[in-house]
């Protein structure tokens, strides 16, 4: 008889689980309503006030602020390197002009306006994921995904990803410890081979993982499908929280197009 095996399984999520006493689905359609205020501002302040609310709460609950500023420096990246082409790219009215011999960059007003625009969003829009997270257990945040009638197969894999990726970060770690005592960066032609051969070494090793994995399910009996995380029924009162909290962002939205 076949019967569905996970070598990890997870709990059902109770509606006590919660950190914060809020249900993950209410919680998750008011992160969406702020995300989309975010997304639809035309200014860059409301944005701005998001990321500093949702990331002040994110220190007042005990985050570490090196490690959040860390997951901020990727998108920041990006979203700089966009701020910077729309500031020589778009607009008339010229702020300033950079001369780089026969060449001349010139930064305009409007260019200065939407750059700040986008990297706002992308702040804002970051800072309320990292909020969410802060405030949800991974299996919170799939079982409420699930509730929400995600495709499962994407729910599958983001399970085997979030069990793993920690493995696979711990047997890098070893591998650059191991090489860094060789002094495998000690110059940038060996630095970059090492960095090359530290990926590969990565890759091959969650090739082989995946291969264990997917042999032991079989020996098990498998049938392919991973248990997942349930949530109880929703009531009345998640459904009011939710429709309150997103009415009230609107409203937010609203008075910050008009007045900000």
């Amino acid at each position: 008889m076949h019967g569905r095996v996970d070598a990890h399984p997870l709990p059902n999520v109770s509606k006590d689980s919660s950190s914060v006493g809020i249900d993950p689905r209410a919680r998750m359609v008011v992160a969406t309503a702020v995300l989309l205020t975010v997304v639809a501002s035309t200014r860059p302040w409301l944005p701005l006030l998001v990321a500093v609310v949702c990331l002040g709460g994110l220190m007042i609950r005990g985050a570490n602020f090196w490690g959040t500023l860390g997951r901020l420096a990727a998108p920041l990246s990006v979203a700089l390197l966009v701020a910077a082409v729309r500031v020589f790219s778009s607009g008339t009215t010229v702020w300033f002009v950079w001369d780089l011999g026969p060449w001349q960059l010139i930064a305009t007003r409007e260019g200065l306006a939407a750059g700040l625009l986008v990297g706002s969003r992308v702040l804002g829009g970051v800072a309320v994921m990292l909020r969410l997270s802060g405030t949800m257990t991974f299996e919170e945040l799939v079982a409420a995904l699930e509730w929400f009638r995600v495709p499962r197969t994407w729910l599958e894999i983001s399970l085997l990803m979030y069990r793993y990726v920690f493995q696979f970060f711990e047997q890098g770690t070893e591998v650059l410890s191991a090489q860094k005592i060789r002094l495998g960066y000690a110059g940038v032609s060996g630095g970059l081979q090492s960095l090359g051969s530290l990926a590969g070494i990565v890759l091959l090793r969650s090739m082989e993982q995946a291969e264990r994995t997917y042999e032991a399910m079989v020996a098990r009996g498998g049938d392919g499908l991973i248990p997942l995380p349930t949530l109880p029924p929703a009531t009345q009162k998640m459904w009011s929280y939710a429709a309150l909290r997103a009415t009230g962002i609107a409203g937010v939205f609203l008075l910050a197009e008009r007045w900000l």
